[in-house]
């Protein structure tokens, strides 16, 4: 985990992931669901311990050329092992940059 969340590459007892991953929960999201949504306001880091999900976010009218049928576009697709929300740790007005959209029925671990 410390190789994808950059803060975490510090941890090294394994006492304090223990302790980490102790105070999270376990969340169950099922395909097409959304976990977060662009500007909502959050208060949660997830970790995607199985499945998928993609990143996506709205397009502007300035970049129809871009734009699909729903108005979104895919940024990147997540899957076991990655995490998402952590820029909600550091931020003042904390809002979610992104959608996350399930793409296969995924566990997420989350609550930090």
């Amino acid at each position: 985990m410390e190789r994808i969340v950059p803060h975490l590459d510090t941890v090294d007892s394994q006492a304090a992931w223990e302790i980490l991953f102790s105070a999270l929960k376990e969340s169950v999201y099922h395909r097409g669901n959304y976990v977060t949504t662009e500007g909502e306001k959050g208060n949660k880091m997830f970790f995607i311990y199985k499945g998928e999900c993609e990143i996506e976010t709205s397009v502007s009218a300035t970049h129809k050329n871009e734009k699909s049928d729903s108005g979104k576009k895919v940024l990147a697709t997540l899957q076991e092992g990655s995490c998402f929300g952590e820029e909600i740790l550091y931020s003042e007005n904390p809002k979610y940059k992104y959608n996350i959209k399930v793409r296969h029925f995924i566990y997420l671990e989350n609550g930090i």
